[in-house]
């Protein structure tokens, strides 16, 4: 992972976060029931989450007051392409 400050990382879209909130991001998008919310989330309008859903994200502090983290945000937007597959969210 390119480092562009001590434990900070690049983002493909050009915002910077810490190494540490990308990997348990990328290991929590793996999880049932969580990826389609977050995608939705993060690229559409007003997002109503399931119930399910948003325990899961609060567990994992991806949320507060019912949004998505800043940095979530931005981690879910340049890790997904748009075939909805899961791709390295890192500028190279």
């Amino acid at each position: 992972m390119p480092n562009t400050e001590s434990g900070m990382v690049l983002l493909k879209n050009g915002e910077k976060v810490p190494k540490a909130i990308v990997i348990t991001t990328m290991v929590s998008l793996k999880a049932p029931g969580v990826f389609m919310e977050l995608v939705s989330a993060c690229t559409g309008p007003k997002h109503e989450f399931s119930q399910i859903a948003k325990q899961k994200l609060q567990k994992r502090a991806f949320m507060e007051n019912d949004n998505i983290h800043r940095s979530i945000k931005d981690i879910v937007i340049s890790s997904v392409s748009e075939d909805l597959k899961i791709e390295d969210p890192l500028e190279t």
